[in-house]
Order: structure tokens, then sequence, then C-alpha cells
């Protein structure tokens, strides 16, 4: 079996994902209703829910039926080799500094560009009680960060690093990671989240990485949108910003360099 897939692959493996996440969270729209009655008429129980089979079936099916198609090796495409408990620690740590250092740019490149995060992608992930939260981390922090890494990191880092090299794979890589999310206004931000994560995955030689920095990434986005406001990043800049720049730094440095 081929060790990875062909670069040629993504050009088709990612239109096709983008299809079907939209046609995913379409048929669900119109069949979650009718599988349960308690979605009807709430738009918002609709989305929610929605995560899991856009994500699961929508976002990573095609890339699992075109590593088949192509006769790869799953798991030479999406190792889950074992990464040692303190260096996920340290790779989680840097991945805390990173959100709070992209917040900032999120923030500037608004200011700069008028294009304003998405209040109604904020509103969709506020929570209020303990199931609520609960619920919030599996269906928009872990099965996201599962699916799409899967996706990214996993089929397209593989086919376009063997072929371009390791920094134009990496940033191709990032750059679709970015487009995936259709969000314009967080091109820049996803865009540098990717980059790490491609690092990782690289230095790491595992899934375990990466998939575990997004969604430490996406819980922080989960924090920030339900208890932060708006106004304390502006009033903490002068400590925040260093802050995440030194731990991203730091522990970045220490959770990949003695791998080889």
């Amino acid at each position: 079996m081929k060790q990875h897939p062909s670069a040629r692959s993504v050009l088709w493996v990612v239109p096709v994902t983008m299809v079907a996440f939209f046609a995913t969270a379409v048929l669900w729209s119109i069949i979650g209703p009718l599988l349960i009655p308690a979605l009807r008429g709430n738009e918002r129980l609709i989305s929610l829910t929605g995560f899991f089979p856009i994500e699961l079936i929508g976002v990573l099916v095609p890339s699992l039926v075109a590593c088949k198609i192509g006769k790869v090796d799953f798991r030479a495409v999406f190792p889950f080799r074992r990464v040692a408990w303190w260096r996920l620690l340290l790779i989680v740590g840097a991945t805390f500094g990173l959100a709070l250092v992209i917040t900032y740019l999120q923030g500037w490149f608004a200011q700069a560009t008028g294009l304003p995060y998405p209040k109604d992608v904020t509103d969709l992930i506020r929570a209020h009680t303990p199931m609520q939260w609960a619920f919030m981390l599996l269906a928009v922090a872990f099965v996201p960060a599962f699916a799409e890494e899967m996706v990214t990191r996993g089929y397209v880092q593989s086919a376009l690093v063997p072929r371009l090299g390791l920094v134009w794979g990496i940033l191709l890589t990032a750059g679709i990671f970015a487009l995936m999310h259709f969000l314009p206004a967080g091109i820049p931000t996803y865009v540098i989240l990717g980059i790490w994560l491609s690092w990782v995955r690289h230095r790491t030689g595992s899934m375990i990485g990466p998939i575990a920095a997004h969604a430490t990434n996406n819980t922080l986005a989960l924090l920030q949108a339900n208890l932060v406001p708006e106004a304390y990043w502006a009033t903490n800049i002068a400590w925040v910003l260093p802050l995440g720049v030194v731990l991203f730094g730091t522990l970045g440095y220490l959770s990949l360099k003695d791998l080889k």
C-alpha cells in the first residue's frame, strides 16, 4: 500500500469535503427535527447538534474514502503514535499562549479590514448550565478538532509535504485549513494556528498532538465567548499579549526541541 496520498488528490478531496460539509448541514436541518422532536423550531439546537454529523460525516468521510480509493495505508496517513504526557502538556500550554496572541491579531485584523468576527458564531456557543458546557466541549471543541485534523494534518499534509517539501507543504496545508472554516475574518489567525498544528504533526509524527492542540484552542474560544468580557482584552493588553508570546515561544520550543 502507498504511504501517502498523491498531491493531486487534494485538488478533489478538499472541494468534495467543502461540498459535503454544506450538504450535510442542509440535510441535518431537514432530517434532524424529524429524528429528534426536541429540535423542532429550535434553530440554535439544530445548529449545535449538527456539529456531529457535519464534522464526522461531511468533513471526515471524504478523506477516509479517498484513502480507500487510493489504496493508501491509513496508519501512515493518520498515525496515532504515543506522545509523552509531559510533551502533550507543553503543547497544550504553548497553544494556550498562541490563542492569547491570536485573540489580539484577530481584533487588529478586524479593525484594519472592517471584517469583524461574526457575532452569531459567538452567540451560538454560549453555555449557561453544566450540561450545556459538557455538550459544547464535545460538540464544539473535541469533535471538530478530531475531524478537521484528520483531514488537514492527516490527509492533506501527508499528500503535500512529500511532493512540495516541508515549508510549502505546511503553508499550503495551513491555508486550506483556514479556507475550510468559511470565515474570511478569521483567515489570518487560522493560517497561523494551522502552521503551528502542522509543525506539531511533523515533529511528533502523530495526530495526537495536533488534535489535542486544536481542541485546546477550541476550548479557549468557548471560555472567551462565555466568561471573558470583550473589553478585557484591550484593558489588559500590556500583560496578556506578552504572556501569550512568552508561553507560546518557551513552551512551544520545549515541547518539540528534542524530537528528530
